[in-house]
C-alpha cells in the first residue's frame, strides 16, 4: 500500500456521480479534479472537508478557435465553424464543451434554454447572494450563471482565492433586465468584491453600471455633490483621453434634479423630456448606456454664436481604462438628434475611479454626431457614505 495515497476524482462527463465512499477520503488526501462546475452534492462534499480550491484560467477566444477548426474534417466545415464561434463564446462564455455543443448544432436551444431556467428560477437578489456569499445552493444549476477566474494568491498551499464572474455576455444581458432589484448598498458591496479585478469582470462592469444609473438620476443623492468633470482631449486615432494634471471645469447637470428611469426600446420613443432618463432596453449598447436632456452647460465659443440651450448628454459607464464603440451606436444617437435638430450632444464616460481612461469612438461618430467629449468619476469610497434612499 501506498502510504499517501492521492486519489483524483474526474468529472468530465454529463453523468451525475456520487461523492466518493468515506473510507476512501478519511485520510484527507483526496484530489477532487472536477473538469466542469460541480453539482450541488460534490461542492457540499468538497466544502464540508475544507478543500482548497484551485481554478484554471478560462480558455482565451484563440484556444477555443484552434479547438473548434478540429471539428471540422473539411475546409467547409471548418469555415462553418469557426463563423459560429463569436456567436458560441457571446452565449456560452469559454465553456468549451459547451461551446462545442453550439458550433455543431443548427440551433442553440440546449444551451439557452438552461441558461434561461437558471435565471427565471432565480431573483437579481439570488445572483447577487451567489457572488457574495460563493454559495451553489443559491441559484438552481449555478454552473449555468456563473463562470469562477482566479485571483493571484502568495501561498500556492492555501489554493487560489476565487473571483465569480457572470459566464457570457448572454447570461449578463439577461440578468441586466432586474438592475433595479438590487439595492445602493448592495451594489456598492457587490463592486467592492472585485477590487483590483473590476476591470476584468462582466458582473463588476454590471454593478458599477446599476451605482452609476442611481446617481445619474439621483434616485439615489450624492452627498456631496460628484466632481467636475474632466475634458477628454483628441489623440492618436478616433481616441479621446484625459490629459494628465488638467483641472476640472463642468458640472453635469444631475444635482438638485430627480430624473424618471424610462426604459425603452427604439429611438423614437426618446422624447426632448428634462425630467426623463433614458435607458436602452438592449445591454452591452455599442456606444451608450443612458441618455437624459439638461441645460447645456457649455456656453457659445463667442459672441457672435448662439449655444442651444438644451443638450442630449449620452452617458458610458465602463470599468475599463479604454472603451470603445460602434457604427450602429452612433446611428442610434443620429436617429434621436435628427428629431431634435436644435439639441447638441455631449458625451460623458462615467469611471469608477480617477485612472487614465480612453474613449475609443466609431469611425462615424466623427462626421455625423460629434460633440464634446468627458470623464465623469464616480468615487466610490465616498459613495459609500452618501444615504441610502429605498425609492
Amino acid at each position: 500500500m501506498v502510504k499517501k495515497p492521492v486519489w483524483a476524482l474526474i468529472d468530465s462527463d454529463r453523468r451525475k456521480k456520487v461523492p466518493p465512499s468515506p473510507w476512501l477520503t478519511k485520510h484527507r488526501l483526496v484530489l477532487p479534479i472536477f473538469a466542469t462546475s460541480p453539482d450541488k452534492d460534490r461542492y457540499d462534499w468538497l466544502t464540508r472537508r475544507n478543500g482548497v480550491t484551485f481554478v484554471m484560467d478560462p480558455w482565451t477566444y484563440q484556444e477555443l478557435l484552434l479547438s473548434v477548426r478540429l471539428l471540422g474534417n473539411t475546409q467547409i466545415l471548418q469555415n462553418l465553424y469557426e463563423s459560429r464561434l463569436p456567436q458560441a463564446v457571446y452565449v456560452c462564455g469559454p465553456v468549451i464543451r459547451d461551446i462545442n455543443t453550439f458550433v455543431l448544432s443548427e440551433l442553440p436551444t440546449p444551451i439557452t434554454v438552461r441558461i434561461d431556467a437558471a435565471l427565471d428560477s432565480s431573483s437579481f437578489r439570488d445572483l447577487a447572494k451567489l457572488f457574495l456569499t460563493y454559495n451553489s445552493s443559491c441559484v438552481q444549476e449555478s454552473h449555468s450563471v456563473i463562470l469562477m477566474r482566479r485571483r493571484l494568491t502568495t501561498d500556492p498551499l492555501s489554493g487560489d482565492e476565487i473571483l465569480l464572474d457572470f459566464r457570457s455576455g448572454y447570461v449578463a444581458e439577461h440578468a441586466w433586465s432586474r438592475i433595479w432589484e438590487l439595492e445602493h448598498d448592495e451594489s456598492l458591496k457587490y463592486f467592492a468584491l472585485f477590487g483590483q479585478h473590476a476591470a476584468l469582470s462582466i458582473a463588476s462592469g454590471w454593478a458599477f453600471e446599476n451605482i452609476a444609473h442611481r446617481y445619474m438620476c439621483q434616485i439615489t443623492p450624492t452627498r456631496p455633490n460628484l466632481p467636475p468633470m474632466h475634458s477628454l482631449v483628441y489623440s492618436a486615432g478616433p481616441t479621446f483621453t484625459k490629459i494628465i494634471g488638467s483641472t476640472p471645469s463642468y458640472f453635469l447637470p444631475i444635482h438638485n434634479k430627480v430624473r424618471t428611469p424610462i426604459f425603452y426600446s427604439m429611438a423614437s420613443e426618446v422624447k426632448l423630456d428634462v425630467s426623463a432618463y433614458y435607458i436602452p432596453r438592449r445591454t452591452n449598447n455599442p456606444l451608450f448606456d443612458a441618455l437624459f436632456f439638461g441645460p447645456n452647460i457649455i456656453p457659445a465659443m463667442d459672441a457672435s454664436s448662439v449655444s442651444s440651450p438644451f443638450a442630449l448628454y449620452v452617458l458610458q459607464m465602463s470599468t475599463a481604462t479604454v472603451h470603445g464603440g460602434s457604427d450602429k451606436g452612433v446611428d442610434i444617437i443620429c436617429d434621436i438628434l435628427r428629431a431634435n435638430p436644435s439639441i447638441e450632444p455631449i458625451f460623458v464616460l462615467v469611471v469608477p475611479d480617477s485612472a487614465p481612461h480612453t474613449w475609443r469612438m466609431p469611425s462615424g461618430w466623427y462626421s455625423k454626431c460629434q460633440g464634446l467629449v468627458f470623464c465623469q468619476e464616480v468615487p466610490l469610497a465616498f459613495a459609500q457614505s452618501a444615504p441610502h434612499n429605498n425609492t
